[in-house]
């Protein structure tokens, strides 16, 4: 009996490979999830990593603020973060709260999909932080945040290792706030 393996990247199948080692030997196809980019307005997807738009850095975080997701790295630079930039924390649930008083911080604790182009355009963010500690699969965030026309600074793990074009499509930092910081 013949068994293929179908995985979004090749980080992800890698690190199933090193969980399952049987997995190493059975063929495998990438097949990368999609995103309907109509759910996007059409002025998405333009942006340059070297022309910001305003005098203070505009930064969304999209998604929950959960531990794997990088919750304790923006904890230890959200000071720092917020005296240069204006943050947008996009669908954070209960993880934002401990954010909510900050100055320059915003809170959107939950939002619809279908809201999610409307917050970014009126929140005019310049580039989106996404901050997982453990690798990502695929990232259907990461693709999001393009389908907007957003740049990205990601940790250097997994799919955001593979799929992002460091000084190209976005920047990659280790997962250190002083490093993130410094791509910021």
């Amino acid at each position: 009996e013949t068994v293929e393996i179908v995985a979004p990247s090749r980080s992800f199948h890698a690190r199933y490979a090193e969980l399952f080692p049987v997995l190493r030997e059975k063929p495998w196809h990438c097949i990368p999830h999609g995103i309907d980019v109509g759910m996007f307005p059409a002025s998405c997807g333009r942006y340059d990593l070297l022309q910001v738009r305003t005098n203070r850095l505009r930064v969304i975080v999209p998604g929950r603020l959960l531990l794997h997701k990088g919750a304790e790295l923006l904890h230890a630079m959200a000071d720092e973060l917020s005296g240069f930039a204006d943050v947008l924390l996009l669908g954070a649930g209960e993880g934002g709260e401990a954010f909510a008083h900050m100055p320059n911080v915003r809170v959107i604790d939950n939002y619809e999909r279908e809201e999610l182009a409307t917050h970014a355009e009126a929140f005019g963010a310049d580039v989106a932080l996404l901050l997982s500690t453990v690798a990502e699969s695929f990232s259907y965030t990461l693709s999001e945040m393009w389908a907007l026309g957003l740049p990205v600074v990601a940790t250097r793990l997994g799919a955001f290792e593979e799929r992002i074009r460091d000084g190209g499509t976005g920047l990659l930092a280790e997962c250190e706030s002083g490093a993130i910081l410094a791509c910021l």
